[in-house]
């Protein structure tokens, strides 16, 4: 048996996804009587754009993706449409947008991945990047160009002056530690 998540997110369980039942059964366990189709409900709150996204016009999270009442539950439209058209949404799985639309509900721009792939797809580290490159001056003021830049092993320019001070300060802290270090090293005939 695995793990999967309904439309609502939350594990099941078992492979048997309780939130689209055609029975209309209750994760408690009480039958649900419907007073409209769900799915018509659904497509009532769509527009379709001209680059193919089929955008959410109802309620919106903070982080812009489309919010759907579900057993009088708040779900993510966009992870109740995938499992409702292409059934339960395995454990430790997202649901990524393809066209990088959060709002976007059509099932051709939704795939479900790994949350690690979708970080890797996702453009905050390209982002944070360019911000990066455009700095000029580190937050203490020193030039970032020069003498006075090093590449870090990440990859990320860092500031020499700033890296010296911390040295310094790291041997006034650990003064008796440096001085039992260098001790050690004249017992051993190094320098």
């Amino acid at each position: 048996m695995t793990n999967a998540t309904d439309m609502t997110g939350h594990n099941s369980g078992s492979d048997r996804s309780i939130a689209f039942d055609i029975r209309n059964i209750h994760p408690r366990g009480k039958p649900v009587i419907m007073k409209r189709d769900p799915m018509v409900r659904f497509t009532e709150k769509t527009v379709a754009r001209g680059n193919g996204c089929i955008e959410w016009v109802g309620c919106l999270s903070p982080q812009g993706y489309g919010q759907f009442s579900w057993l009088s539950r708040p779900v993510c439209a966009h992870r109740w449409i995938y499992a409702a058209k292409k059934g339960p949404i395995p454990g430790g799985m997202v649901i990524d947008h393809l066209c990088r639309n959060p709002a976007c509900v059509n099932i051709d721009h939704l795939e479900c991945v790994s949350m690690a792939e979708n970080t890797k797809r996702g453009l905050l580290h390209m982002v944070q990047r360019a911000k990066a490159r455009a700095m000029t001056h580190c937050k203490r003021g020193h030039p970032l160009f020069g003498n006075n830049v090093s590449i870090n092993a990440k990859g990320n320019r860092c500031c020499k002056t700033c890296q010296r001070k911390a040295a310094d300060e790291w041997k006034i802290i650990n003064r008796d530690r440096v001085n039992e270090m260098q001790r050690r090293r004249r017992a051993a005939g190094g320098k």
